[in-house]
């Protein structure tokens, strides 16, 4: 899918703002959530942020070669990854 049509799928999800990030719900599934990733300024494709089973944990799942990233970027991507986390740990509690 390109970065066009996937902003325009997404423009009824819910989505959060970190830094020059963008992180959109893309996916809802039963236990965890895929999110697209992207520039907030450009609208430019980054890839997608999804929970990898043998890890046990999100994962950022870069979609073009052509993907770079700062120091602040990178940050701003684990903090939510961390976010993420934190959240299905406490969905699991309730769920309990």
């Amino acid at each position: 899918m390109t970065s066009k049509n996937a902003n325009d799928s997404m423009k009824k999800l819910k989505s959060r703002t970190k830094g020059w990030l963008k992180f959109s719900l893309w996916e809802q599934k039963p236990k965890t959530n895929v999110w697209y990733v992207e520039n907030k300024e450009t609208g430019d494709g980054l890839g997608f942020i999804k929970w990898h089973g043998p890890w046990r944990q999100y994962v950022f799942e870069v979609s073009c070669d052509e993907t770079i990233l700062s120091v602040s970027c990178l940050h701003d991507m684990a903090d939510f990854l961390e976010e993420l986390m934190e959240e299905r740990k406490s969905d699991r509690k309730k769920a309990e």
